[in-house]
C-alpha cells in the first residue's frame, strides 16, 4: 500500500500518525513536508537527510527500484524513515528537485510506503507530492475549524489525484466520525486517540510492545485496518 497523509490548517499530529502507521504496516515512512521534517528533531542528527540523497539518486538513476529503502534511516528498531531537511527552504527545494519522480520510486519498493505530506494546499509548488498514492488520508481535528479548513483540501485532493481520499480524526472531543463524514461528504477511516503519553513513547522509543498496546497505538492499528475498505484488493494484498 502507498498511503499519503496530510493535514489542513489547525490539524496537529500528522507526522506522529505517519510514523505510527508506518510502524504498524512495516512500511517506510517518507517525510515530504515542505515546511521541514520533524523526526530528526526528535531522534537527533543522522547525517545528511535521506530525502536529499533520494533527490540526487532519482536525477541520475534510470531504475528507481529500492531507492527509498536505500536511503531510509532506522530511527528506532522497526521504524525506517526517509528524513527530510529540518529547514523549510531546503525541504521545499528538495521536493521541487524530486518533482514527479517519487511515484515510480514508490512503485519500485517491495513493501508499503507512507508519505508524510505535512500541511497541504493546492497553491503550493509541491502540491503534487502525493501523486502515486493508492489512498490519501486528511488528518483533521473534529471541530468546527478543523472541518472548515479541511473541506477545500479534501475536494482538491480528490479532484487532482484521482484516488480515494478519506478523513482521519485526531482526538475524539468534538464531532463524531459520522457527523464529519456527512459534513465533508468523505469517508472517515478512524479516530486517533489523543494519547500524549502513547505518542511520546512512539517518538522517543519507537514502536515498542507497550506503545502497540496503548490507546495511541491501538487507534492507529484500527485506522490502518480500515483503509482496506478503500484500497483495491490487489494493493491491500501486498500491503
Amino acid at each position: 500500500m502507498r498511503l499519503g497523509l496530510v493535514s489542513a490548517k489547525g490539524s496537529p499530529g500528522v507526522t506522529t500518525l505517519a510514523i505510527g502507521a508506518a510502524a504498524v504496516m512495516g512500511a517506510i515512512a517518507v517525510e515530504l513536508d515542505p515546511a521541514g521534517g520533524d523526526v530528526e528533531c526528535w531522534v537527533g542528527p543522522v547525517g545528511e537527510p535521506g530525502l536529499i540523497r533520494v533527490a540526487g539518486a532519482l536525477r541520475h538513476m534510470a531504475d528507481p527500484n529500492g531507492v527509498l529503502a536505500d536511503h531510509a534511516a532506522e530511527v528506532h528498531p522497526g521504524l525506517r524513515v526517509v528524513l527530510a531537511p529540518t529547514g523549510g527552504e531546503q525541504a521545499a527545494s528538495t521536493l521541487m528537485a524530486i518533482g514527479n519522480r517519487l511515484a515510480p520510486a514508490m512503485r519500485g519498493e517491495d513493501g508499503s510506503v507512507v508519505l508524510d505530506g505535512g500541511r497541504w494546499n493546492r497553491t503550493q509548488p509541491t502540491a503534487g507530492r502525493l501523486a502515486g498514492c493508492d489512498v490519501v488520508a486528511v488528518a483533521l481535528a473534529p471541530t468546527l475549524g478543523g472541518v472548515a479548513h479541511s473541506r477545500g483540501a479534501i475536494n482538491a485532493l480528490r479532484d487532482s489525484l484521482g484516488v480515494p481520499v478519506v478523513g482521519v480524526l485526531i482526538g475524539d472531543r468534538g464531532y463524531s466520525p459520522g457527523e464529519v463524514a456527512g459534513e465533508l461528504d468523505v469517508p472517515v477511516a478512524g479516530s486517533i486517540a489523543w494519547d500524549q503519553r502513547g505518542a511520546q513513547a512512539l517518538i522517543t522509543g519507537g514502536p515498542s510492545r507497550w506503545w502497540r498496546r496503548s490507546a495511541h497505538g491501538r487507534s492507529i492499528r484500527s485506522f490502518v485496518d480500515a483503509l482496506s475498505t478503500w484500497v483495491p484488493e490487489e494493493v491491500g494484498a501486498h500491503a
